[in-house]
């Protein structure tokens, strides 16, 4: 826990396997009245802390690569349906208590998979950040195939609301120090789900160039970090820079999809937003 100025307020947790012990942490968020929810994937479970650092409760983790969020009361969590899952696997979204982690409801399930002769727009991707939205909705980056990489709303039952984001807004392509660092974590993650599942011989890193050719079939649009709705039912966007000396942008919407304006950082290599 960091203060205002950055000043070291505190920290809590130990590594290990036993009750409110944590082992390779995926995803935190953080309630309402502090709560600190961590996912964690080496420990194949879920698990809550008060804002002092006391257990709450743990609960066990079917699938993997799951992403958390917050509304009010209710932790909803989106995962895969398996170890080791991929992009084009169904995505579960389930709703629990933020105080218990008791489910609130069968959990719902997205099949990514797009239609053959339909659109390319994907509700939800499993490594995206995502923040849950008012009515019970959510938003996500989404992948579509001509527009790039997108913020957008969408309804529990997947169905598309709208688009955060100002379509007529040039593309880039990813920075050098871009690649790199998605290289590198996408080698992590790989090589983690082959420890959990026993392989021995381990998997090579994909070059910077074999990641450029790949995504340059995928355009990314320049909002890259989701971050929240304010007091005032605004929504914040992290804005990637349009070149590797830019600081990074926050742009706010409005409710109904309205870019209101951009606010500039002045600091490089930001990518998320919480």
């Amino acid at each position: 826990q960091y203060g205002a100025s950055g000043s070291h307020e505190g920290s809590f947790g130990n590594r290990g396997r036993g009750p409110g012990e944590i082992r390779g942490g995926d995803d935190l968020v953080v309630g309402p009245r502090g709560e600190i929810v961590v996912v964690q994937f080496l420990n194949f479970r879920i698990s809550a802390w008060t804002a002092e650092g006391e257990s709450l409760w743990d609960r066990p983790l079917d699938g993997s690569s799951s992403r958390l969020a917050v509304q009010g009361d209710t932790l909803w969590v989106k995962r895969a349906p398996r170890l080791g899952g991929t992009q084009m696997d169904p995505v579960i979204i389930e709703a629990l208590d933020l105080a218990t982690g008791a489910s609130l409801g069968e959990p719902g399930s997205i099949d990514l998979k797009p239609e053959l002769n339909g659109p390319t727009l994907r509700p939800t991707c499993l490594d995206c950040a995502w923040v849950a939205a008012p009515g019970g909705t959510f938003l996500s980056p989404v992948v579509d195939s001509e527009r790039g990489t997108l913020v957008s709303q969408f309804r529990p039952d997947g169905s598309f609301v709208q688009v955060f984001a100002n379509l007529e807004r040039a593309e880039r392509p990813r920075f050098d120090s871009e690649l790199r660092a998605l290289a590198d974590h996408d080698h992590e993650r790989i090589t983690r789900i082959a420890r959990t599942m026993g392989v021995t011989t381990m998997p090579a890193r994909r070059s910077e160039e074999r990641l450029a050719e790949i995504m340059g079939n995928h355009p990314r649009y320049l909002p890259q970090g989701v971050g929240g709705f304010d007091a005032f039912g605004r929504l914040w966007v992290l804005a990637a820079p349009p070149s590797p000396e830019s600081g990074a942008l926050l742009e706010v919407f409005s409710e109904d999809g309205d870019l209101l304006g951009a606010v500039p950082l002045g600091v490089s290599g930001a990518v998320e937003l919480q």
